[in-house]
């Protein structure tokens, strides 16, 4: 049975215009909820399956893979206070390589766990802050960890090894002048 052109209203006021395959949603479509939140994409036995944009009419939005109603393969999310994130999603949230950046300048790019910056022996990431500092190497939940190159606005910089965001063991200092120590 192929897929069928439809327009369904329901009761709670949400609306779908798409196709629909034994009944259920299926191929391309948009449904738009009763809060006013919408999805344009595909869909697959009742469910957002495919590429698709969710956007929820009260901020945010999400536009990349879906499966079985979830945010699961590649994408981009906009959060409602404005930050973004792209790269991979699992089960609704960043989860693997991805990139993340605030509206103040702030980014962070690297591994992310259920949503969370990968904090995990031996995960790197590129952190930029607001400020022109730039951060290059491990990570822990304190903050830089292992081998890792901390650079400052003004030119000076931190090449070595780093134990919960604090310098420690070996490395070299530069100044912005060009003196190492």
């Amino acid at each position: 049975v192929s897929a069928k052109p439809a327009a369904l209203k329901y009761a709670d006021g949400g609306s779908y215009t798409g196709t629909l395959k034994d009944g259920k949603r299926h191929g391309k479509g948009t449904m738009v909820w009763a809060n006013g939140d919408r999805y344009v994409g595909q869909w697959r036995a009742g469910k957002m399956h495919g590429i698709g944009t969710f956007t929820i009419k009260r901020g945010g939005s999400y536009n990349g893979d879906w499966v079985d109603d979830r945010m699961a393969g590649k994408g981009e999310r906009v959060f409602r206070d404005g930050s973004v994130y792209s790269g991979e999603m699992k089960a609704d949230q960043p989860h693997g390589k991805g990139i993340k950046r605030w509206r103040d300048g702030r980014t962070w790019a690297g591994r992310f766990i259920a949503g969370v910056q990968s904090r995990a022996s031996g995960d790197s990431c590129v952190a930029t802050w607001k400020n022109g500092n730039h951060y290059t190497g491990g990570w822990s939940r304190q903050g830089p960890h292992g081998k890792g190159v901390w650079s400052w606005k003004d030119g000076s910089r931190y090449d070595g090894s780093w134990v919960n965001g604090r310098r420690s063991g070996q490395g070299s200092f530069t100044w912005s002048n060009g003196t190492r120590y």
